[in-house]
C-alpha cells in the first residue's frame, strides 16, 4: 500500500524526539511531505532538487551541504520516498531505523484501513455514533474503545452526495454495495491528510458520511485541510467511477458524544446546498452559514408569525416569492439575480417592486427586511425529514429496505420529503420500537411482526406458522394485499398505523458441525434460539425442542456458551452475527417466512396533507414490490459467504420436506391456533392469493 502525507506526517512527529539532526521525506519527483523542522523545508528542497537533476553525484551533493540522501524503499523494493538527513556529519546508521518506523507506520495504515472500511460491523458504528439516543451510554463507550477508535479527539462530519441523479441498477445487489465501498475506501485512504482514525458509512443509496479526524494544531481553523482533502476525495471518485459529488462540512468538535452536532450542521448545507454554492465550489462548511443555521432551529411557529407580512406573496399565486428568494440567495444583486433566473433586469425591477408594494419592507435598503428576507428564502426551501428506526446493526435486509424506501420518497417528492434512518439499539428488541413510536420520537419504525401481540392478540402470530406460504412473492402481496390491511386494520384503535409488510427472506435452521437437521425428530430435546414467536414457540414443542427466547444481542454468547443447540435466521443476519463460526450445518428448508411490520403512529401521519400521504404510501408500496421483485439477491446475497466459511448447506430432500410440511399441518389444525390458521386461508383463497406458485429461495 502507497503511503498518504498522514504516514509521513506521523513519522516526523516520531523521528522529532529521539533523530539527533533534521529529517525531511519528499516523494520521488522532489515535492516535500513532511519535515521534522518545516523552517528548513525550502534549504532541503533546493538540496533534494539538485540531487535528482544529477543522480549519479547525489551523495557528493549533499554532502557538500553537510546532508544525507537516500531513495526508502518498500518491503517488495519498490521505492516509496525521498529521505534526507541535514546536519548529518557524524551521524551514521540513521537509514535503518528510519526506513524500519516508516514501515511499521505503512503496516499501521493497512490494518486500519481494513478495520474501518472492509469490516460490515465497523462501517455500522457511524450510525451508531450519529443516531444512538444515548450518546454517553456505555455501551457506545465500549465499542468505541473495542475498536481503539478515540472518544476524544479533534473530528468534523462530511457528507458527500452526487451533484446530479446517477441511473441506480434495477436490483441493489453486494457487488453494486461492495464496488461503491471500495472506491470510497481508495478515494479517502489515497487523499492527503488521510488519518487512520477516519471512518465511513452509506447512509442511503447515495449519500456516504466521513468522520473525518482534524490535526489538533488546526482545530481552530481547519477549512484549508479539509478543502484540501475534500478536493482529492472528489477529483479521484470522478476519475474512478465518472461521478461528480458535492462536500457539505460540519464543525469541528473534539467529543465523541458531540459529533451529530456536526452532522446535524452537514445536513444543513446539504439541503441547501444549492442556494448556498452561488459560486458553484462544490465543497461548503456549515461555519459560513452559521447564523442561516441557528435559525433554522427556531421552531415553525415563530416564522409562521414572523413571514405574515410576506403572505401576500405566496396568496398572489405569482412568482414573486421565487424572486425574492432568488435575490437573497445572491445578496440582493440584480445583475447576478436576472442572469440567474435569466430575466431583464426591467423586468426583475418591476417584481421587486411589487414584493415591496405587497410585503410593505424593502430588503435592499433595510438590513433588517434583508435578514427577513434570507430566512423567508432558507424557510421555503426546508425538508421535512422522517425519522426511521432499526434495532440491529450492519448491512441487515431492514436497512437496505429503509435505504430504498428514502430515495423512492426523495424522488417522488421531488425531494421535500426526506428519510434518516436511525439506528436505536443493538439488541433487537423490537418492543422498544412501539414505545419510542408513541412517544414521538421516532416516525417510522419496522421489527418483527411478534411486537404487535400486545396490540393484536393472538391473531397476528399466525404470519410465524410454518409452510404458510408456498412463496415468497406469494407472501409478500398476501401481507401486503386485502389480508395483510385487514390485520394491521386495529392498530389504529391503540395509536399506530401500518403501512406494510417487509420480508428479510426464510429463516434457516443452523446448528454445530457435530449435529444434523434433517427431520422433524431431529430437534427433539434440542435447545433452539428463536424469536419472541408464541406460535412457533408451540410448533417446536410439538416437535420435542425446548424454545428460548434470546435477543439479538445475547445469541452469539448463547451459542458460545453452549446455551442453545440449535437456531434461526436469515442468511444475512447469520453472516452478520459471525454465526458461521460455532455453526457449520444450515438447513436451507424454507418453513419459516420472516415478517417484519412497518409502522407508524397516527398522530404523525395525521400531519401529513392527503398528497404527502399519498406520495408516502406509493413509495412503500414500491419498495415492497422492489422487495418481492429482488428477493433473491437480497437475502441470499451472502449465501455464497456463508459456504466459504465452511458451512455446509443442506437442502431437504422430497421426501424429508414432506414429513416436514405433514408435522407443521398436524400442529396447525390441533393447536390452538386452529381457527386462525383456517380464517387466514379461506380469506387468502378468497382473495385469489393462494394460487400454485413455487418455493424458491
Amino acid at each position: 500500500m502507497k503511503p498518504d502525507s498522514q504516514v509521513y506526517l506521523n513519522c516526523v512527529k516520531y523521528l522529532s524526539e529521539f533523530i539527533p539532526c533534521p529529517v525531511a521525506f519528499f516523494n520521488l519527483e522532489g515535492q516535500v511531505l513532511a519535515c521534522t523542522h518545516p523552517i528548513r523545508n525550502s534549504f532541503a528542497q533546493m538540496v533534494v532538487q539538485q540531487c535528482l537533476a544529477a543522480p549519479e553525484q547525489c551523495q557528493q551533493i549533499a554532502n557538500s551541504y553537510g546532508a544525507q540522501y537516500a531513495v526508502l524503499d518498500g518491503e517488495g523494493g519498490t521505492p516509496l520516498c525521498i529521505v534526507l538527513f541535514m546536519e548529518a556529519v557524524g551521524h551514521d546508521g540513521l537509514l535503518a531505523p528510519v526506513r524500519t518506523l516508516l514501515l511499521l507506520i505503512l503496516q499501521e495504515q493497512t490494518l486500519h484501513s481494513q478495520l474501518f472500511f472492509e469490516s460490515n460491523e465497523h462501517l455500522s458504528f457511524v450510525r451508531e455514533i450519529l443516531f444512538s439516543n444515548d450518546y454517553q451510554s456505555e455501551t457506545l463507550r465500549e465499542q468505541a474503545i473495542k475498536r481503539q477508535y478515540p472518544l476524544s479527539a479533534y473530528r468534523v462530519v462530511m457528507l458527500f452526495d452526487p451533484v446530479t441523479d446517477t441511473t441506480l441498477p434495477s436490483e441493489r445487489t453486494e457487488p453494486f454495495v461492495a464496488n461503491k465501498k471500495e472506491l470510497f475506501s481508495k478515494a479517502v485512504t489515497m487523499a492527503p491528510g488521510y488519518h487512520f482514525d477516519d471512518i465511513l458509512d452509506f447512509l442511503n443509496l447515495k449519500r456516504v458520511v466521513l468522520l473525518k479526524m482534524v490535526p489538533p494544531e488546526l482545530s481552530d481553523f481547519p477549512q484549508e485541510y479539509l478543502y484540501t482533502f475534500a478536493q482529492a476525495v472528489i477529483t479521484m471518485l470522478k476519475r474512478m467511477d465518472a461521478t461528480n459529488f458535492r462536500v457539505s462540512i460540519g464543525s469541528c468538535y473534539y467529543e465523541l458524544a458531540e459529533i451529530r452536532n456536526s452532522y446535524t450542521e452537514a445536513c444543513f448545507v446539504a439541503n441547501n446546498f444549492e442556494f448556498f454554492d452561488t459560486a458553484e465550489r462544490n465543497i461548503l462548511f456549515a461555519t459560513d452559514y452559521i447564523a442561516d443555521y441557528l435559525f433554522s432551529l427556531l421552531p415553525d411557529s415563530y416564522y409562521r408569525e414572523k413571514f405574515v407580512p410576506l403572505n401576500p406573496l405566496a396568496r398572489s399565486r405569482s412568482n414573486l416569492p421565487e424572486t425574492l428568494a432568488c435575490l437573497s440567495q445572491h445578496n440582493m444583486n440584480f445583475q447576478q439575480t436576472a442572469k440567474a433566473m435569466q430575466l431583464h433586469r426591467n423586468t426583475l425591477l418591476q417584481r421587486y417592486g411589487k414584493i415591496c408594494a405587497q410585503a410593505k419592507f424593502n430588503p435592499i435598503k433595510n438590513s433588517h427586511d434583508r435578514v427577513s428576507a434570507r430566512q423567508y428564502a432558507l424557510f421555503c426551501r426546508r425538508k421535512t425529514v422522517i425519522r426511521a428506526g432499526t434495532m440491529i446493526r450492519g448491512n441487515n435486509i431492514l436497512s437496505i429496505l429503509y435505504d430504498k424506501l428514502a430515495e423512492r420518497i426523495s424522488k417522488n417528492s421531488q425531494d421535500t420529503i426526506r428519510l434518516e434512518l436511525q439506528t436505536l439499539g443493538l439488541s433487537g428488541n423490537n418492543f422498544l420500537i412501539l414505545d419510542m413510536l408513541k412517544q414521538g420520537e421516532i416516525d417510522l419504525g419496522v421489527g418483527q411482526a411478534g411486537m404487535l401481540l400486545p396490540l393484536l392478540g393472538d391473531k397476528i402470530s399466525i404470519v410465524d406458522a410454518p409452510f404458510l406460504f408456498r412463496s415468497p412473492q406469494q407472501a409478500i402481496r398476501l401481507l401486503n394485499g386485502a389480508v395483510g390491511r385487514e390485520m394491521l386494520a386495529p392498530l389504529r384503535d391503540s395509536g399506530f398505523y401500518g403501512l406494510a409488510f417487509w420480508s428479510m427472506g426464510w429463516r434457516y435452521l443452523t446448528c454445530g458441525k457435530a449435529q444434523q437437521i434433517r427431520l422433524p425428530q431431529d430437534l427433539s430435546g434440542q435447545r433452539i434460539r428463536i424469536m419472541c414467536k408464541p406460535l412457533l414457540a408451540a410448533f417446536m414443542r410439538y416437535l420435542g425442542a425446548e424454545p428460548y427466547y434470546i435477543s439479538y444481542d445475547k445469541l452469539t454468547a448463547a451459542i458460545q456458551d453452549t446455551l442453545v443447540d440449535v437456531q434461526e435466521n436469515p442468511y444475512q443476519n447469520f453472516y452478520d452475527m459471525n454465526l458461521y463460526q460455532s455453526h457449520k450445518n444450515l438447513f436451507e428448508l424454507n418453513m419459516l417466512f420472516d415478517s417484519n411490520t412497518l409502522l407508524t403512529s397516527t398522530q404523525f401521519w395525521s400531519r401529513f396533507s392527503a398528497s404527502q400521504q399519498e406520495i408516502i404510501a406509493q413509495s412503500v408500496q414500491e419498495t415492497v414490490q422492489w422487495n418481492s421483485d429482488c428477493f433473491y439477491s437480497l437475502t441470499a446475497a451472502t449465501k455464497k459467504s456463508i459456504a466459504q466459511e465452511g458451512v455446509s448447506i443442506n437442502t431437504p430432500t422430497a421426501k424429508e420436506l414432506s414429513a416436514w410440511q405433514k408435522a407443521a399441518q398436524e400442529f396447525l389444525l390441533t393447536s390452538s391456533y386452529r381457527q386462525i390458521y383456517l380464517d387466514f386461508v379461506q380469506k387468502s383463497i378468497a382473495c385469489g392469493g393462494y394460487r400454485n406458485e413455487s418455493s424458491d429461495v
